[in-house]
């Protein structure tokens, strides 16, 4: 039987474990902050001039950071600088294996890697300090599922918003390819969302100290309802086309309520 120092011991080497799936958490958490922050850029004029769009990937991976490390079951706070790497290094992926990478490489190539690592940067730094003052400021994350209703749909926004990427990514190249026709934008985005709600489930079951199917669901189909208000403009809250779009958020919260069925089982419990 472990003493009380071995027993405090053992948990707080737990709690500051390195968790591959609050590194997922981290990542799209990070995405959707960044996609907010560029909104917000386009809405607010802060007359910082080319310094803006830094200022909001900096500013949204901060926000992405902070709720990344309430969500994880540790207290570290690589994953989330992790998640913020990736994030722009999927981006620059994307663009760089479309005809228009090969634009960037051919006559803005210098420009093009300043921007990336000063893009990069900020990322990194963002998401640092957002998961450092979450965890100084509010200490070890709860084990209520209340909050995952939040965090679910926070990793479900970030997820749209790399599937929504690599579905144009998809939709660039054909285009310039001369293949693929109208629909396949649509067909792109459409499988990339199902995957992406999925995986919000995994990570999430996987990372929640509690099973979170109910949060999982309603979180998850709330991140993608609001993902696809924002894509789709006004237009999109009308008519026929909301009621589409629910039928798009119950499906995603389900997919990710299996998503986190499954994480929870696998990963979530064990831990």
């Amino acid at each position: 039987m472990l003493a009380p120092g071995h027993l405090e011991a053992s948990f707080m080497k737990a709690d500051n474990s390195f968790s591959i799936s609050s590194v997922f958490i981290g990542y799209f958490m990070v995405a959707g902050g960044i996609a907010l922050g560029l909104l917000a850029m386009t809405k607010i004029d802060l007359g910082l001039g080319s310094a803006a769009g830094y200022v909001a990937v900096g500013a949204g991976a901060f926000v992405g950071g902070f709720f990344a490390a309430r969500a994880s079951r540790g207290q570290t706070i690589i994953e989330p600088a992790i998640g913020a790497v990736a994030v722009i290094g999927t981006l620059v992926a994307i663009i760089m294996a479309t005809p228009l990478g090969d634009l960037l490489r051919a006559f803005a190539a210098e420009q093009s890697l300043r921007a990336v690592l000063i893009s990069g940067g900020a990322a990194l730094v963002g998401a640092v300090a957002g998961a450092f003052v979450s965890e100084k400021a509010l200490g070890e994350a709860t084990s209520s599922g209340i909050p995952w209703l939040l965090y679910t749909a926070f990793t479900a926004l970030g997820a749209s918003v790399v599937a929504y990427a690599v579905a144009i990514g998809f939709v660039f190249h054909d285009a310039f390819a001369g293949r693929g026709g109208s629909d396949t934008g649509t067909t792109a985005l459409v499988v990339g969302l199902g995957l992406g709600c999925l995986l919000t489930g995994l990570v999430a079951g996987a990372a929640a100290r509690v099973r979170i199917l109910v949060p999982s669901f309603v979180g998850a189909g709330g991140g993608t309802l609001g993902f696809l208000v924002l894509a789709g403009g006004q237009r999109t809250t009308e008519g026929d086309a909301l009621v589409g779009l629910i039928v798009f958020a119950v499906g995603g919260g389900l997919v990710a309520l299996l998503g986190a069925a499954l994480g929870w089982s696998a990963f979530g419990r064990k831990a």
